[in-house]
């Protein structure tokens, strides 16, 4: 599962317009943007995509990014900023299905699906709505989808979970919310690769918006901001609660301070995500694992690369053989070999390719589920370093 990250932006987008504020214009300067938000999720498996929310900026996005036309599509909800690029539909395609919440929303008593229907009714002959049951998986692309209920006052919202049921690699979109997600949505969208989350200031801007702070945590740091969104903070709270592998802030605002706009984890524009699972097994034996990253020839290695020991139900792949994963960040060719001690595991990888950020570094990141596990692991693409957690603690610089 490839993700790319087309629009990270809120409602004005970074930079906005006619704004020379010090964060617009250092998105200037940067040559970055954040347009209104947009998630490109591309099944490489059957060669399909799935485009979730139609950015007002689609044209924009599809022309700057590389990455194909979506032969599905999913709105979250019904504000101009997820909803107003369809129209951008005409003339690109002969039939787009699109998927949205058939539960009616009593703002408006229609559901996400009839609004969608309605407002572009004169594009029926090639733009089919389909509504689901929120929390009720159905199938596009390929990928196991699932809309689920979150908090975005007035109007009914949902965010989105992602599963490629062959990888078992999972996408959470927190989609336009406060923290206030119910239960069963936070269950659905617990455990993910990759998380994308609603974080639109950070939590002191609260003090500066006529409704306040909402949701404070112990320290009295506010998840919520003006009831609608939650702030850095509350996102970075909920991807620790869900256990995302990581966590990228989205929908994002213009009114973080330069200094913070562009730090981590907050997304541009761009970044791109390669969710994969390896799975490995053995016989009854002492272990050790090596992390290979190398291309010769190839530019550096430029990503993140999390790993998760876990226990499948199975696998197909024989003791000490080596695994290829091919294609992660600019080409990158990395092989994992292990000898497992009498257990299943598997080795959950996720590889961010950015094009703006300029760093050059693989994380891998085991965590221990069997005793006496020993982790070996080197890099020889030059100014890379691997993080490893296990037996030994260590950095290792090539």
């Amino acid at each position: 599962m490839r993700v790319t990250l087309l629009g990270t932006g809120d409602t004005t987008g970074t930079p906005t317009v006619g704004c020379s504020c010090d964060t617009c214009e250092a998105a200037r300067q940067r040559d970055l943007s954040r347009t209104r938000f947009a998630v490109h999720v591309e099944n490489e498996r059957i060669g399909e995509s799935l485009l979730v929310d139609f950015s007002p900026d689609f044209r924009q996005q599809f022309l700057r990014t590389d990455v194909g036309l979506p032969d599905e599509a999913i709105v979250t909800h019904i504000h101009f900023d997820h909803l107003d690029g369809l129209g951008n539909s005409y003339r690109l395609f002969d039939q787009l299905p699109v998927h949205a919440a058939n539960e009616v929303d009593p703002e408006t008593d229609e559901s996400v699906a009839e609004t969608v229907r309605r407002k572009y009714s004169h594009l029926a002959d090639r733009v089919t709505v389909a509504g689901h049951t929120p929390l009720e998986p159905f199938t596009a692309c390929g990928l196991e989808v699932t809309l689920v209920p979150v908090e975005h006052p007035p109007l009914v919202s949902y965010g989105v979970a992602i599963e490629d049921p062959e990888t078992g690699a999972k996408l959470s979109i927190s989609g336009d919310t406060n923290y206030d997600i119910p239960p069963r949505s936070r269950e659905t969208l617990q455990d993910p690769d990759l998380l994308l989350a609603d974080g639109i200031v950070p939590a002191r801007f609260c003090r500066k918006h006529p409704t306040g702070g909402r949701h404070y945590d112990d320290t009295g740091t506010a998840m919520t901001f003006a009831g609608k969104h939650m702030t850095r903070e509350g996102a970075l709270s909920l991807g620790a609660e869900l256990d995302a592998g990581q966590t990228r802030i989205v929908h994002v605002a213009h009114y973080y301070p330069a200094d913070e706009a562009f730090a981590e984890p907050l997304a541009v524009d761009g970044e791109q995500y390669l969710l994969e699972w390896v799975v490995l097994a053995s016989e009854h034996r002492a272990w050790e694992d090596s992390l290979v990253c190398r291309e010769p020839g190839e530019p550096r290695l430029l990503g993140r690369c999390s790993g998760r020991i876990r226990l499948p139900g199975s696998s197909g792949i024989s003791e000490g053989l080596p695994v290829e994963i091919r294609g992660f960040g600019w080409g990158v060719c990395s092989a994992i070999r292990a000898i497992v001690s009498g257990i299943y595991y598997s080795i959950k990888c996720l590889t961010e390719r950015s094009t703006v950020s300029g760093k050059a570094h693989v994380w891998a990141v085991w965590r221990r589920r069997s005793p006496a596990v020993t982790v070996d692991a080197f890099c020889d693409t030059p100014t890379s370093s691997v993080f490893c957690s296990g037996t030994h603690d260590r950095d290792i610089r090539s």
